[in-house]
């Protein structure tokens, strides 16, 4: 057998350093991995696109979703700042618009045209048709600056031919002093009470009653509704005090007056008949009766031990000369009501008995001819 010697070279061997040079050359497996991975984010938002390069190994389709996944959290978060900054800007417009729309007709011109120096009319913020009106004034007791507000009607742009409900502002039948609420089988009168807090009086029965005392009322034309006169008296604030018989007679009085004059559709309210000349004297002859028998000190209303029965023989004399069904509290009412302008010899007896009363219970001592006079009234104060 023949043997061919041959060169290393021949042999097709190569050395170790010449092998290490050649893995140089080539990449590695974690750069070949890293650069099949490799995304390009330049994609439409139709879609992204995978690099040319990269195979379809199950793992580089993992990282590419994740990186997808990571771009449109990004996309995400830039959108809702948008959004944010959007909703902004219109929440600012919405607050605007909503606070021209809770004060829409603030702005415009008022058409009544005001009739004293210190009163104002400003267009009401809601209610195109109603104007407000204040008043401001010195409080007659020296207090300091006195304001009353009321809404009124203004002039319509276009005539609608319908009248107005009332002519004088505010209502004059319903700023009156309420009726008082008496005493009666042993429950106290229930009076008003002031509230500086609401600036008002009220009284609890049971229901809640307010009461405010109105210095100005205006006069509007009924067809035109035009602000054409002003009645004011601020002196009705001076010692106001609606349990006063005097006070609320008076304040009452004042408003019918302004009412009588000035309101058209006015017709007076008759709660009661009024008292005869002839009914007063027998009224006033039978409290004398009452007196000279039981004592000027049982007399009364208020604390005094006068029955229904002994009102009632009074009551029945007074129909007897005026010829009208007056019962026990019609008496009484005299009795209880009469002041200074009404019935002032009542009035007097009657603040005589309270006093003669309190005197005895305390240890005083009244003669007989004192307590029982033959005419406590004298008849020379008797209406003619």
């Amino acid at each position: 057998m023949t043997t061919v010697k041959s060169d290393s070279k021949d042999r097709g061997y190569q050395p170790k350093a010449t092998r290490n040079t050649r893995c140089q050359d080539s990449p590695s497996k974690i750069e070949t991995f890293r650069k099949q991975r490799k995304l390009t984010v330049d994609a439409p938002p139709g879609g992204y696109k995978i690099d040319p390069e990269q195979d379809d190994s199950n793992t580089s389709g993992s990282l590419n979703l994740f990186k997808a996944v990571a771009y449109l959290m990004d996309e995400d978060s830039d959108m809702s700042e948008r959004e944010e900054e959007e909703d902004s800007q219109g929440q600012e417009t919405e607050t605007v618009a909503m606070a021209h729309d809770e004060a829409p007709h603030e702005n415009r011109i008022v058409r009544q045209v005001k009739r004293i120096h210190n009163e104002t009319l400003t267009p009401h913020p809601t209610n195109p048709d109603m104007v407000i009106a204040t008043f401001q004034f010195e409080h007659p007791n020296g207090t300091g600056v006195e304001t009353q507000v009321d809404h009124i009607p203004e002039i319509p742009l276009v005539s609608t031919g319908a009248q107005l409900s009332q002519e004088i502002w505010p209502d004059a039948v319903a700023a009156k002093v309420p009726r008082r609420i008496r005493a009666r089988r042993g429950k106290p009168e229930i009076e008003w009470v002031k509230n500086a807090a609401l600036g008002c009086w009220e009284r609890i029965s049971s229901v809640r009653e307010e009461f405010r005392i109105q210095v100005i009322f205006r006069r509007l034309d009924p067809i035109t509704y035009e602000y054409i006169a002003v009645h004011t008296n601020t002196e009705k604030l001076r010692n106001a005090d609606p349990n006063d018989k005097q006070w609320m007679y008076g304040y009452n009085k004042w408003i019918d007056q302004i009412n009588r004059r000035n309101n058209t559709a006015y017709t007076p309210q008759v709660s009661r008949l009024h008292w005869s000349n002839a009914e007063i004297r027998a009224l006033l002859t039978g409290v004398n009766a009452y007196c000279h028998a039981q004592g000027i000190d049982r007399f009364g209303c208020k604390g005094s031990p006068m029955k229904d029965s002994d009102f009632q023989v009074i009551a029945d004399a007074v129909n007897v000369v005026g010829g009208k069904d007056r019962n026990v509290d019609a008496v009484r009412g005299q009795v209880n009501t009469a002041h200074a302008k009404k019935l002032k010899p009542l009035m007097e007896l009657r603040e005589l008995a309270a006093e003669m009363r309190s005197w005895i219970e305390n240890g005083g001592v009244v003669s007989d001819a004192e307590r029982r006079p033959p005419n406590a009234i004298a008849l020379s104060e008797f209406p003619m």
